[in-house]
């Protein structure tokens, strides 16, 4: 802008004495030659360039849209492992250490179970098959039955929460189908709601499966869940079908993945899946996909190996959604299927393999023993991963954490790939503040 008005001024200057030094020119009335700057100028300030700004990006629009993270915890403070011979239900924090233990009568293998807060007692909601099926309530060895029923087969609650989520499932005479029934329950105040919150006969084989809850003032808002197949056997990945949320005030349930896409994990802020697309009824699809929800809307693609034929599952996403740890399987049958372990870093839409072998290769997690099977539970930090193993001679399960990251070990001391083994017995699920 300088530069410009040198020019102009120095231009009218010379127009000015050229004009003076001219015989013939008419002398110009005081304070035209000023006048005349002053204009020419104000032209040049009018003519010179601005710069439109330019209007932010905005955010993608994901459809359908997110009800929006979870709104409970998501970062465990420990977890359960039960033995079903001694009735033990240990509770560990994130680093292996014991900080309680409590006996539960006549708690199953595999058991259905919740843990409330940490900070309150806790309570442990569990069902058993004695008495001909209860959902009980364990708080500070007192036990109590919430329902008598036989036909409970899964049991959820919102982390850190009483509140409890429940699926009753009994045969249609009719249709010769399955029938299930979703009903929610506080732990806390012993209540059962008085009607099922959902409810499904579809003769297709597929019952209601929770995934997570969502809860305020100690009622259910809401439930992150998907279908799966019952009465089946012989397969390797649990045949889930679809992701659904269904806001429990309003009873709308909207569809994020379709019947023909394999569930195969939801993340702990509930804004993330993991899923094989074409997948359903224990089709292997081509590739684990990973689907952003709620921000981007965007796909990591994670084609499964090679040899894979029979694909993967089994997988658990890390709480900051930077971690995803999965199993892959070959073979020419389900029961005679050869497990991988594969471990991978999720960043700027993209992914780094960090471990991809196979479970007998995995020596340094069974103590020096090749094991028969290992599969990722959850994540109980940012990079610790609380894995399950079965080691030969042993038919129960071994539970150890596991840093896999090079780059994070457990103790940078130690080198990487540590591992802590944590006891023997069933997962119980996490357990929260």
């Amino acid at each position: 802008m300088k530069r410009t008005f040198f020019l102009a001024f120095s231009a009218l200057l010379l127009i000015g004495l050229a004009c003076a030094n001219t015989p013939s020119a008419t002398p110009q009335p005081p304070g035209q030659v000023e006048t005349m700057v002053a204009q020419t100028l104000a032209a040049l300030t009018l003519a010179a360039p601005t710069e439109t700004p330019i209007p932010p990006t905005p955010a993608p629009v994901c459809q359908p849209p997110h009800p929006g993270p979870a709104i409970n915890a998501t970062w465990p403070a420990g977890f359960a492992v039960s033995n079903s011979q001694t009735g033990a239900l240990s509770i560990y924090d994130i680093r292996g250490n014991l900080l309680a233990s409590h006996t539960l009568a006549d708690i199953p293998p595999s058991p259905q179970v919740h843990i409330g807060s940490l900070a309150s007692g806790p309570s442990i909601s569990y069902f058993t098959f004695a008495s001909g099926g209860q959902l009980r309530v364990y708080r500070q060895s007192t036990t109590t039955p919430l329902l008598n029923t036989g036909d409970l087969v899964w049991l959820a609650g919102a982390n850190g929460t009483d509140t409890l989520v429940y699926v009753l499932v009994t045969t249609n005479a009719s249709s010769s189908g399955w029938a299930s029934t979703v009903h929610t329950a506080n732990a806390q105040t012993l209540t059962l709601a008085p009607a099922p919150a959902l409810s499904r006969d579809m003769n297709d084989g597929y019952i209601y499966k929770p995934l997570a809850v969502q809860a305020a003032s100690g009622q259910a808002t809401g439930l992150w869940h998907t279908l799966s197949m019952w009465g089946i056997g012989n397969i390797n990945w649990a045949p889930y079908s679809g992701l659904y949320y269904t806001d429990l005030a309003s009873g709308q349930t909207t569809t994020y993945l379709g019947p023909d896409d394999r569930l195969i994990a939801l993340s702990p802020d509930q804004t993330w899946a993991a899923f094989a697309p074409n997948g359903s009824r224990n089709r292997p699809g081509d590739a684990l996909i990973i689907r952003d929800l709620a921000r981007t809307c965007q796909d990591i693609r994670i084609p499964w190996e090679s040899d894979s034929n029979q694909g993967g599952g089994q997988a658990a996403i890390s709480p900051d959604n930077g971690m995803i740890a999965w199993v892959e399987a070959s073979g020419p049958d389900a029961m005679s299927a050869v497990f991988r372990l594969r471990v991978a870093r999720l960043e700027n839409g993209a992914y780094t393999d960090l471990i991809n072998a196979p479970v007998s290769q995995l020596t340094t997690l069974g103590g020096g023993v090749a094991p028969n099977y290992v599969g990722p539970l959850a994540w109980v930090d940012d990079h610790v991963l609380l894995v399950s193993m079965y080691l030969p001679g042993n038919n129960t399960p071994q539970l150890a954490l596991w840093a896999p990251d090079p780059a994070r070990p457990l103790d940078p001391s130690l080198g990487t790939h540590q591992s802590i083994l944590i006891a023997g017995g069933d997962f119980a699920g996490l357990v929260y503040p």
